[in-house]
């Protein structure tokens, strides 16, 4: 009988040791699931993150190559105002007659607008500037310009309604033309 109560006593003693342990167990447990739970919340704001840069990210590429489509315009009306030239002479059409092949129409504007250049804006300009500047076409930067504009998304074109630098008035008027043209309201403005 007494084997049996130092038995009951040792068995008494590691069912308290495995309980203690089952429970140490299931609180770990527990907190492996609140931590889990913390990872796919993190996970969950990191893929929220990653899909705003991704978003900035294309609107840059898109703002710079309209930028550089800006510079482009910007340096071809200095031009036409600095050298009182009009519009239709620093147009590609106006340079080429029938059969006239695009390059040589190109470089033919070029001489002539070179032609015209005081020295220190000839000496900015070398024939390849004065290429990208005037090629709507074919120049790149001009055409990665036009692309980014002409294949902006809704949202993105609704920012310009959303713009500062303009009055009440010219905001809403121009929020009026994005409706004609959209047949929405901008879907930033809700």
């Amino acid at each position: 009988m007494r084997l049996w109560i130092i038995c009951a006593g040792d068995l008494h003693e590691q069912s308290s040791e495995l309980r203690e342990q089952a429970s140490e167990l299931m609180e770990q447990a527990s907190k492996l699931r609140e931590q889990a739970s913390e990872l796919k919340e993190q996970a969950s704001k990191l893929r929220e993150q990653d899909d705003r840069i991704k978003r900035l990210e294309a609107q840059s590429l898109m703002l710079h190559a309209l930028h550089r489509r800006v510079v482009l315009d910007d340096a071809r009306d200095i031009l036409i105002n600095r050298y009182d030239l009009a519009i239709s002479d620093v147009r590609l059409g106006s340079h080429s007659t029938s059969g006239q092949k695009r390059q040589e129409a190109l470089g033919e504007l070029v001489r002539s607008v070179r032609s015209k250049l005081k020295a220190e804006d000839a000496a900015l300009l070398p024939d390849d500037a004065l290429t990208m500047i005037f090629d709507g076409g074919k120049n790149p930067a001009r055409q990665q310009g036009n692309v980014a504009a002409h294949n902006a998304s809704k949202e993105e074109l609704s920012l310009a309604v959303l713009g500062t630098g303009l009055n009440p008035s010219r905001l809403a008027s121009l929020e009026m033309v994005y409706k004609f043209t959209h047949n929405d309201v901008p879907p930033l403005i809700h």
